[in-house]
C-alpha cells in the first residue's frame, strides 16, 4: 500500500503510551492514533503559519476540531486515541455552546521538535482512514483549474517528489529551524503535502494576479531537495522585478496586455502614464528616471543602495568575525525598498531618505499616486509582473513546447528541470525583448 506522510511531535510514541493500560488500548489501531494527532498537528501549523505566531504558547494556540469531523474521519475510536494523548501529548478544552472542542499541544512535547512519519496498513479499515484524511486538501476551484491547467498538471506526485531524508537533516540540523520549532513545524507540513500531493492553488485578480502554489510555500533552503521525473530543478529568476516594472512605466517603455489586469489597475496605469509624468519634464527629471530605470536594468539597483543604507541605518559590512556580510545586507535593503514601495507614505522614512539620495523626483512621484491609491499602487504592479510570468512566459513556453515540457512558478521567477534550462532561458530572454522597449531586465540562473 502507498504510503502517506504525516507531521508528529518527534518525541509521540504509541507503544510507549498504550503500555500504561495495555488492556484498555490494545484493540486500539495505531492509525487513528496517529490520525487524530497528526490533524491537530497539521491544523496548529496552519494556525501559526497564517497568525505568524513567533513563540508557542498553549493558551493561543488552541485549534477546534468538532466531534462530528472526528468521527467522520476514525470512526468512534477517535474518543479512545484522544483519551490516549491527552495530558501527555496534548490538552483537550471542553467545548463551549456553539462552538467545538479545542486543541492544544503540551509545551513540552513542542519543545521536543517535530518529524514526518508514515502512516499505513493493508486493511479496508485503515484504508479508509487514509482515504478520508488525505483526501481534504486534493480539491482544485474549478475558476483556478481552468485558468492554470497549464501549470497545475506538472503538480503531480509520480513525478514531483522531495527527499525526505534529505529535508530531515536540513531541518534538524539548520540553526534557522533546529532553534525555532514553530519554523521547524511549518516547513515539515508544507513538506508533507508535497510528499502526499496535497496542493494547495490560490489566484485573485483583483488583488496581486499571483498564482500561489506549494513551490511558493515552500521555503528556497528546502526547493534544493525536489526533483521533476527524478531530474534536478532550475531557477530563473527576472532581477529587480517590481521596481524594473515601475521604471519601464515612468519610461513607457513597457507593453502589456490590459485585458490580464483588473478594471481599478487599468484605469491606475492609464493615469500613471498620462498624469504621473507630463511632456513638461525638466531635463535632470528625465536623466533621473534613466538612471533608475538603468540600475533596475542591471539589476544592480539593490546594490546602489547599500552604501547609503548601512551609513542611515548605522551598519556595516563587516561582521565581527571580519567577514563581510554583503548578502544578508542586500536582503535587507530588498526587504525595505519593496516594503517602503507598497506602505503608506508615513512609514519606513529611514528607507525613504536612502532612496531619495538618488531618487528624490522619482520618490516625490510614487508618494503623490499612493496618497490616493495606496492598495492599488502594489496590485497594478504585481499583476504586471504576473502577466508577465504567468500569461507570456509560462502560457507561451508550454505552447510553444506541446505542454510537454514541465514549468513551475514561484511570482518573478519560473522553473523548470536542469536539461530544459537553457531552453527556458532562450525563451525568457525572447519574450522579454518584445515586451520591454528600451531595456530589458536581467535574469540569473540557479541549479539547486
Amino acid at each position: 500500500m502507498k504510503k502517506h506522510y504525516i507531521v508528529l511531535p518527534k518525541s509521540f510514541n504509541y507503544h510507549n503510551l498504550i503500555k500504561k493500560d495495555l488492556d484498555r488500548y490494545k484493540n486500539l489501531n495505531i492509525n487513528v492514533v496517529k490520525g487524530v494527532l497528526g490533524l491537530i498537528v497539521k491544523r496548529l501549523a496552519f494556525k501559526l503559519m497564517m497568525e505568524e505566531t513567533p513563540h508557542y504558547n498553549p493558551e493561543h494556540c488552541q485549534v477546534r476540531i468538532c466531534a462530528s469531523n472526528l468521527k467522520q474521519l476514525f470512526g468512534n475510536d477517535y474518543k479512545l486515541a484522544l483519551e490516549l494523548l491527552h495530558k501527555n501529548i496534548l490538552f483537550k478544552y471542553p467545548y463551549s455552546e456553539g462552538k467545538c472542542f479545542a486543541f492544544a499541544l503540551n509545551p513540552k512535547i513542542v519543545k521536543g521538535g517535530f518529524s514526518i512519519n508514515t502512516i499505513c496498513g493493508d486493511g479496508t479499515k485503515d484504508r479508509n482512514i487514509i482515504n478520508k484524511f488525505f483526501i481534504e486538501s486534493k480539491k482544485v476551484d474549478y475558476k483556478i483549474k481552468k485558468n492554470f491547467n497549464f501549470l497545475i498538471k506538472f503538480f503531480n506526485p509520480e513525478k514531483l517528489t522531495i527527499d525526505i531524508d534529505g529535508v530531515k537533516n536540513e531541518l534538524n540540523t539548520n540553526p534557522k529551524y533546529s532553534n525555532n520549532i514553530i519554523k521547524q513545524l511549518i516547513s515539515y507540513t508544507k513538506v508533507s503535502d508535497l510528499c502526499n500531493g496535497n496542493y494547495h492553488f490560490s489566484f485573485d485578480p483583483e488583488t496581486d494576479g499571483r498564482f500561489h502554489n506549494n513551490f511558493v510555500r515552500l521555503n528556497k533552503d528546502l526547493r534544493k531537495y525536489l526533483k521533476y521525473d527524478g531530474k534536478k530543478l532550475v531557477e530563473i529568476d527576472i532581477s529587480n522585478s517590481i521596481p524594473f516594472i515601475l521604471s519601464a512605466i515612468l519610461t513607457k517603455s513597457i507593453d502589456i496586455d490590459n485585458r490580464y489586469l483588473s478594471n481599478d489597475s487599468i484605469k491606475l496605469y492609464n493615469k500613471l502614464l498620462s498624469y504621473m509624468f507630463p511632456k513638461t519634464l525638466e531635463c535632470t527629471e528625465n536623466n533621473e528616471i534613466e538612471l533608475f530605470h538603468h540600475e533596475c536594468a542591471s539589476g544592480k539597483l539593490y546594490e546602489s543602495l547599500m552604501t547609503d543604507y548601512v551609513i542611515e541605518y548605522e551598519m556595516d559590512y563587516i561582521d565581527e568575525n571580519g567577514q563581510e556580510h554583503f548578502a544578508p545586507i542586500r536582503k535587507k535593503v530588498k526587504k525595505e525598498l519593496l516594503s517602503m514601495f507598497f506602505s503608506i507614505n508615513s512609514h519606513y522614512k529611514k528607507m525613504q531618505k536612502v532612496f531619495s539620495k538618488q531618487y528624490p523626483k522619482v520618490l516625490n512621484q510614487i508618494q503623490s499616486v499612493k496618497r490616493r491609491y495606496s492598495k492599488r499602487f502594489s496590485h497594478l504592479l504585481f499583476q504586471i509582473e504576473s502577466y508577465i510570468v504567468l500569461q507570456k512566459i509560462a502560457r507561451g513556453f508550454n505552447n510553444s513546447n506541446n505542454g510537454k515540457t514541465p514549468i513551475f512558478t514561484i511570482h518573478d521567477c519560473l522553473i523548470t528541470t536542469e536539461d530544459n534550462a537553457l531552453k527556458l532561458h532562450y525563451y525568457i530572454e525572447k519574450e522579454l525583448s518584445k515586451i520591454f522597449f528600451l531595456k530589458k531586465p536581467q535574469i540569473s540562473l540557479e541549479y539547486y
